[in-house]
């Protein structure tokens, strides 16, 4: 099907053991799903349709957030100061960098960490179910 259709995408997912279909919507999705049942006799379990949501950064934004960890004594904290800013970015071919990160952090231990975590705090999107990119 994906070769007579380049907007129907069907991918293996190895954590849960199934393909996952991705179609132009519900009713391209249902004429595939029975023309297996029809020309290759495959029944299908079906679950619900979700979007696949792409927020993207718009503005540029400071930001002043303190770090702390605490791990028994008196702990540890760093004062991070920085913004974030869109790259350029061809939303319609999705070329170009997706994310970026630089760091002018002087102590070289704490910035694999903090580089680490601010990645996994500013990739996490508000609809939770894709990237945040440019």
């Amino acid at each position: 099907f994906q070769r007579e259709d380049p907007t129907l995408r069907v991918a293996p997912n190895t954590e849960t053991r199934e393909f996952v279909i991705q179609g132009m919507g519900e009713l391209h999705l249902e004429i595939y799903l029975e023309r297996l049942r029809r020309e290759y006799a495959v029944d299908t379990v079906v679950g619900k349709p979700t979007v696949n949501y792409r927020e993207i950064i718009t503005e540029k934004v400071t930001f002043d957030y303190t770090w702390k960890i605490q791990s028994g004594g008196a702990g540890q904290y760093a004062l991070v100061r920085g913004y974030i800013e869109p790259l350029e970015v061809d939303l319609a071919t999705d070329a170009g960098e997706k994310n970026e990160f630089k760091s002018t952090c002087k102590a070289d231990e704490i910035t694999e960490n903090l580089q680490k975590s601010f990645q996994n705090y500013f990739l996490r999107t508000i609809f939770g179910n894709g990237p945040i990119i440019n």
